[in-house]
């Protein structure tokens, strides 16, 4: 850098920014901008309507914030005076683009790197910087995280998205219930028919789950064959009351449509949401176990069990 009091600030001086403009400005991938001491975009190449912005209709020129969608301008504006200060704590900042156009449903991210420009006595005459898509960088990082919190058989969440989500719902107190739903007798179901038909099995109740409490419902496989859904806001005899019939369907599904001699039944433990999600599952577990050893095909509510629930089977 030209100059010593240049070098002590991170960035290019005039002659190495307009050098760096010129080499990069032919890259498709990627829009050069210059930017005056305000923010304010001076240059652009390509033009800022070729990844779908349109500022020359605007009476002035559009400042680097403006590039962002609302409710993010703030963080990017905040970026460029650090970035142009040489103070920024991070080398970008990944912002949505704005959308000029009312129709336009799909974000588009992209990451914006800034530097300043020096004179020769070291002040900041203005910066330039890179404005690159990262819409494919984001897409794979949405399908790896959406597989750390997916059962693989399934479909559904698994039991680390189950932690995750009930921790939210008891932080924000709201109240609910979960109910915890187990297939009587699986052990049993894999020694006589084999891991594949357990898999079967499994898949087929997800679905069925599906169906029963819709999309809208947090379902999710912890392990095994245990399955739960979280009812945000569900009173517990409202949750005890849905698991109930929950089973009488599947119970009656399975008696119209079996074939091959494989009896099914599932148990549920309903828990209220209250406390540590830990306490919580292990509420709704010990429930179920005491369903299932009571014979099966049941739903019981936790803390709610009278001295003769073992005598009330369901046929």
């Amino acid at each position: 850098m030209a100059g010593g009091k240049s070098a002590m600030i991170r960035g290019f001086t005039e002659a190495e920014g307009s050098v760096l403009f010129g080499l990069l400005a032919e890259s498709a991938s990627n829009v050069l901008l210059k930017a005056d001491t305000s923010g304010f975009i001076s240059e652009a190449r390509p033009a800022l309507d070729s990844i779908g912005l349109e500022p020359t209709g605007e009476l002035f020129a559009p400042h680097v914030a403006d590039l962002a969608a609302q409710g993010h301008s703030q963080r990017v504006r905040r970026y460029w005076s650090d970035a142009t200060a040489g103070i920024a704590s991070t080398d970008q900042v990944e912002f949505p683009l704005c959308q000029p156009h009312e129709l336009d449903t799909v974000e588009r991210w992209f990451a914006l790197t800034m530097r300043p420009v020096l004179d020769a006595e070291g002040n900041v005459t203005g910066s330039i910087g890179i404005l690159r898509a990262i819409e494919r960088r984001r897409t794979l990082e949405d399908e790896l995280l959406a597989a750390t919190l997916t059962d693989p058989l399934t479909g559904l969440g698994n039991r680390h998205a189950f932690q995750s989500i009930l921790s939210r719902r008891l932080a924000g107190d709201a109240g609910g219930a979960i109910i915890l739903f187990g297939i009587d007798q699986f052990r049993a179901i894999i020694l006589n028919y084999g891991q594949s038909k357990g898999d079967e099995v499994l898949w087929a109740f997800a679905q069925f789950l599906r169906t029963i409490f819709g999309e809208e419902t947090t379902l999710v496989r912890l392990e095994g064959e245990r399955f739960a859904a979280i009812l945000p806001g569900a009173a517990a005899m409202a949750a005890l009351a849905m698991a109930s019939e929950t089973i009488d369907t599947f119970s009656s599904l399975v008696r119209a449509g079996r074939r091959d001699g494989l009896r099914l039944s599932v148990s549920a433990g309903v828990a209220e949401m209250a406390g540590h999600h830990d306490g919580v599952l292990a509420n709704a577990e010990l429930t179920l176990t005491l369903a299932q050893a009571a014979g099966g095909q049941r739903a019981e509510l936790h803390g709610a069990a009278s001295p003769g629930w073992r005598d009330r089977r369901r046929a």
